[in-house]
């Protein structure tokens, strides 16, 4: 990024983007143009509220955000401090390196480029910095155990994996940041240059086409305010609450660190020793010790049947057929053919009326039918 006119003009077309992102496909119609032609996935795109989250060395506006709910002893051990974010994402860069001194003359234009440069590169090493801070804080929420440490975990495990997601986490944050700026207290006016709603309205369906008039709402514009106080361990808190439950915005975490906290396996562990590896090593191996024994009657241990029976064929063929169906079904045929009824074989594998049994009964049936005309 370099201070010229050209960057000027960006800056306030990406201003006047995010800036009116209600608007969807009702923006300003060059402006549509001017981003289609240099971000062509903008077409395909079915969500018409995109966000464009411009970078200057790798900082975004969206790490001093993140930054922002982190509290201060982790920032203070990565060597930040809280800045405060733009919420229509427009990198402030004057925050970092060497600053102006109003009581200077004017400095040299290679002074000048010498200190953007700084910039931009303390602003790569805060967005660094902010990344790590916010992974280490976020690990201790999703973690759920104050004595599970991310070193337990390997750095390919899903855990590992979402704590250090920064794009999702910037995501959530700043869907949150909406939801709270959507709250503010509409604008009050009683000017004369103030148009009806209902003339607006009517203006800006016929710019619209009309399958799209249900996705839209005219309203005011909206006061501005704090979203939350960085300063206040107790908002960020709650801010971060929110990134986890979703608010009444997104939907919450809570069954994915259910899944995730549940269902570990031998690779989500480093090759470190700890208390949680020895855990589930434990808990592992108790379970594969306890062999469950099922017993499958054959044709070997019926009772006695007819001598007239042709019992070699019949029972070669009788094995042949049951290979083909599975323990479940097999346990079906070696009970009809001991003569048990539907209610009876029902009751042994717990069903209170024999309706499944016969259901299931009918597809074997076909399924032998099948067999035999083959």
């Amino acid at each position: 990024m370099s201070w010229d006119d050209e960057h000027s003009g960006r800056v306030g077309k990406i201003l006047g983007w995010n800036s009116h992102f209600r608007g969807g496909i009702a923006r300003n119609g060059d402006l549509v143009e001017w981003f289609e032609d240099r971000f062509p996935n903008l077409k395909a795109n079915p969500n018409p509220n995109v966000f464009l989250v411009p970078a200057a060395n790798g900082y975004t506006e969206l790490h001093s955000m993140l930054a922002s709910v982190v509290p201060e002893s982790i920032l203070k051990q990565k060597g930040i401090v809280k800045r405060n974010a733009d919420f229509w994402l427009i990198p402030h860069l004057f925050g970092f390196g060497p600053q102006d001194d109003p009581a200077e003359e004017a400095p040299c234009p290679s002074d000048l480029a010498q200190r953007h440069t700084q910039r931009i590169a303390d602003a790569g090493n805060y967005a660094v910095a902010a990344s790590s801070a916010f992974e280490e804080f976020i690990w201790k929420k999703i973690a759920r155990d104050h004595r599970c440490k991310s070193e337990f975990f390997a750095p390919q495990s899903p855990l590992r994996l979402l704590a250090g997601d920064i794009r999702f986490w910037m995501s959530r944050l700043y869907s949150i940041a909406i939801g709270r700026a959507d709250s503010f207290p509409v604008v009050r006016s009683r000017e004369s240059y103030w148009r009806p709603l209902k003339e607006l309205t009517r203006s800006i369906r016929e710019q619209i086409p009309k399958k799209e008039w249900p996705n839209f709402r005219v309203r005011r514009p909206l006061m501005g305010g704090t979203l939350w106080d960085p300063n206040d361990e107790g908002e960020c808190e709650d801010v971060i609450e929110e990134m986890l439950s979703g608010g009444e915005v997104m939907e919450s975490l809570d069954p994915v660190l259910d899944v995730l906290q549940s269902h570990r396996t031998h690779e989500d562990f480093s090759d470190r020793y700890s208390w949680i590896k020895e855990d589930f090593e434990r808990s592992f191996h108790r379970k594969r010790n306890k062999v469950r024994v099922t017993l499958l009657e054959t044709i070997d241990n019926l009772p006695a049947w007819s001598a007239e029976e042709p019992s070699a064929n019949g029972e070669v063929l009788f094995r042949d057929f049951l290979s083909f169906f599975d323990r479940r079904d097999r346990h079906l045929i070696v009970a009809v053919r001991q003569g048990k009824t539907l209610t009876e074989i029902a009751s042994e594998v717990g069903h209170k009326g024999h309706a499944a049994i016969s259901r299931r009964l009918a597809v074997v049936k076909n399924k032998l039918r099948a067999l035999m005309q083959e």
